[in-house]
């Protein structure tokens, strides 16, 4: 056999093998926890395969998994980031893993994890037709699922319709799909460089300096490819061009979306807004009550509500867990560490009862030992004891409530703020354009 023929045989026996394992299609997933059965398959992309399927108890689910055909050290590294990352972000408008594992594909090991099935995509809500006034309030979850991400230091890089799942159930979006996301240093099992196949997101969606060989890729990538989406949500196709349909023009009442979109998609990723903070602050101060602000929980280390109070005594009330007598002094013992604003509600909590001489504001509070000296015996020592709880609850209860009205008030205040600044804005734009020389 010539060199010639040997080299070819070679490859025709290659590209048989290729084609064998692209034809696989595994029937059954097994995990250490269950049992899932395939049902057909829903799409397939650069980063995996993604099928519909059963779980033991015929609940469906939708599994994907890696394909074997091009698998690389790249890819898997990337499914692992993407795995872990879904499996530790709770938030309701990203993608959750179920359970995970992985399957024989064409005599090749692949690795799958299982997540919720949804109905519909974002694509599908925008073919048919979103009601204007529905508009804003979606587009609100994807800011939320994304920013979720942004703040637990992962940028997406291909934020487009298909990728966003949408629940009939619940009318809830998920962002799924983070392939070829960047993740941070400190949350990246694996650091995984980025090739330039996997920098390009959809050509459509991508912005400007994903085009560009050695350009630096951050969450700006993501905004812009937002304000593509938020107009499309609106007119039904991305504002792409010159002369494409504004928002104004299908709805005179988001006519103030349009700057908005246009600060989106600066081609200078600097003249963007930086994060989508600022795309809510913009919102927020047009009073649209539906978008929230967020942040990431530093006791819980999930992205919460700003509004939420983020505080180890509500998130963890105190308790007495334990209570001792000694030389005429009562020692109460807290369950969790409390602060001079708790010890002060704590001496005064109101319309609570006491024993004469033997009141709350007699309490030594320091860490997580509450003291009260003068305890003659044993029989006083038990009559203090139920109201000792009752402190304890009052002052619990109170000081959720004062860190839940500052939180509300800060809101208010920043809220307010925005407002003026965007009337302000509008009235110096208004005054001059009416100006003549």
């Amino acid at each position: 056999m010539t060199r010639f023929a040997r080299k070819l045989s070679a490859s025709t026996l290659g590209s048989t093998e290729g084609n064998r394992v692209a034809q696989a299609k595994p029937s059954t997933f097994e995990t250490a926890f269950g049992s899932y059965q395939r049902v057909r398959q829903i799409g397939a992309g650069g980063s995996g395969t993604v099928v519909e399927a059963k779980d033991a108890d015929g609940a469906p689910v939708a599994i994907k998994y890696l394909s074997p055909v091009g698998m690389s050290s790249d890819k898997l590294k990337r499914f692992k980031n993407e795995l872990n990352f879904c499996s530790r972000c709770s938030h309701p408008n990203v993608i959750q893993v179920l359970d995970w594992g992985s399957v024989d594909v064409g005599g090749t090991k692949a690795p799958f994890y299982v997540m919720p099935l949804y109905a519909s995509s974002l694509r599908d809500l925008i073919k048919t037709g979103i009601a204007a006034d529905a508009t804003l309030p979606l587009f609100s979850q994807l800011l939320d699922g994304l920013e979720a991400a942004h703040l637990m230091g992962v940028f997406h890089r291909d934020v487009k319709p298909e990728n966003v799942l949408f629940s009939t159930d619940d009318s809830v979006l998920a962002v799924a799909d983070f392939g070829i996301a960047h993740f941070e240093a400190d949350t990246m099992l694996t650091l995984v460089e980025t090739k330039q196949a996997s920098r390009m997101a959809n050509f459509q969606y991508a912005a400007p300096e994903q085009r560009i060989r050695g350009a630096a890729v951050d969450q700006r990538a993501d905004i812009y490819a937002l304000g593509l989406i938020l107009s499309e949500m609106f007119t039904g196709r991305p504002p792409l061009g010159l002369g494409f349909t504004k928002i104004a023009e299908v709805s005179t009442t988001h006519a103030f979306l349009d700057p908005l979109v246009e600060s989106m998609l600066m081609q200078d990723p600097s003249s963007r807004p930086q994060s989508i903070g600022e795309v809510k602050r913009a919102l927020i101060a047009r009073g649209e009550a539906y978008v929230r602000e967020q942040k990431l929980s530093e006791l819980k280390q999930q992205v919460v509500p700003k509004a939420q109070v983020d505080d180890a005594i509500v998130d963890s009330p105190p308790e007495i867990v334990d209570v001792r007598w000694e030389n005429e002094e009562l020692a109460f013992t807290l369950s969790t560490p409390v602060n001079g604003e708790w010890v002060e509600l704590f001496r005064n909590p109101g319309d609570c009862g006491w024993i004469q001489g033997f009141g709350p504001e007699r309490y030594e509070i320091r860490g997580t030992v509450a003291k009260i000296r003068g305890v003659r015996d044993g029989s006083l020592a038990q009559r203090l004891i139920p109201y000792a709880k009752q402190y304890v609850q009052k002052a619990n209860l109170k000081y959720g409530q004062m860190l839940e009205a500052q939180a509300s008030e800060r809101q208010r205040r920043e809220e307010a703020a925005l407002r003026a600044k965007i009337e302000l804005e509008e009235r110096t734009r208004k005054i001059n354009e009416s100006l003549e020389l």
